[in-house]
């Protein structure tokens, strides 16, 4: 029997009690990526940025190595996209809105994570059913 998904709210989706340690660390860097790309509300691609901008031998750099590709050169064309997109010129707010695209991200991911009878979310798509480290 599949695990159902938790609450699907942003409040819970959000919360630290949801992620991994290290996913988490991810959703804390959200809304520096936010005031970055001058965004008041946070889409999929600030959290992408947001996990890009971790550590090198994070499990996303690694992965991304291993499919012959780069975080940093995927970062680079995340800004890219990014800085295309319309800006809030002044004081970005501390704590951006959730966009559409970033919580139909994570309740994709929410629901995937039930799916495997994984416990936590996490940035790196490596749960304990899915693809070896």
């Amino acid at each position: 029997m599949l695990a159902a998904p938790r609450d699907d709210s942003p409040s819970s989706l959000f919360s630290p009690e949801s992620w991994t340690e290290k996913g988490f660390d991810g959703v804390q860097r959200l809304p520096a990526a936010c005031r970055a790309a001058e965004a008041t509300t946070a889409e999929a691609e600030h959290l992408a940025l947001a996990f890009l901008s971790q550590d090198a031998d994070s499990v996303v750099a690694r992965t991304l190595s291993k499919a012959g590709s780069s975080a940093a050169s995927l970062k680079r064309q995340f800004e890219d996209f990014s800085a295309r997109q319309p800006k809030v010129k002044g004081a970005a707010p501390e704590q951006p809105s959730v966009g559409a695209s970033l919580l139909a991200l994570v309740r994709g991911a929410n629901n995937e994570r039930a799916a495997l009878g994984d416990e936590f979310l996490s940035g790196d798509a490596a749960g304990k059913n899915s693809w070896p480290r």
